[in-house]
């Protein structure tokens, strides 16, 4: 017997779309790079961040991400009015919600900008993710990470086909 494969949880959204999708029941984790900002840029874009204030109107919300210039995070965090999660773990590891406090019923969203990232976080912690359609990018980003995303983008596509 054929057992159909489970949809992964992730949908690419505009910010106009994920505001409309959240509820006060959802408990959201936020990352920071191709969001809020694109990648080490020293400001939040200002869209990203009107649109991040809405969402800390809706629901709570969390900083959660990978990058390593934690002063700018925290800077964000405070800027936004949010915890940021402390975590020596890295997404996509569950292990971070050592981190969150959560119970069973809560409704983790992820929004982030990576499939690899953000969707596979959200998949692993039960999760939904919604990553950017238009993730914020930079002339000045490294060539590492214009590669990254492609890749990312690529593999995505793959892995929505299949």
């Amino acid at each position: 017997m054929h057992t159909p494969r489970k949809k992964l949880p992730v949908e690419r959204k505009t910010w106009e779309e994920i505001l409309a999708a959240v509820h006060k029941e959802h408990l959201v984790l936020l990352d920071v790079d191709g969001v809020l900002a694109a990648d080490g840029d020293d400001d939040m874009d200002t869209h990203a961040r009107a649109c991040a204030q809405q969402l800390v109107n809706l629901t709570r919300v969390l900083l959660v991400t990978n990058t390593r210039d934690r002063t700018r995070a925290r800077r964000f965090a405070h800027e936004l009015g949010i915890p940021l999660v402390e975590s020596p773990r890295r997404k996509p590891s569950a292990r971070i919600l050592a981190a969150i406090p959560h119970d069973e019923h809560t409704q983790f969203l992820v929004i982030g900008d990576k499939f690899f990232t953000d969707g596979l976080f959200a998949r692993n912690i039960g999760g939904r993710a919604f990553l950017l359609k238009d993730r914020l990018v930079s002339p000045r980003d490294r060539l590492i990470i214009t590669l990254s995303y492609w890749a990312d983008d690529f593999f995505s596509l793959l892995f929505t086909i299949l």
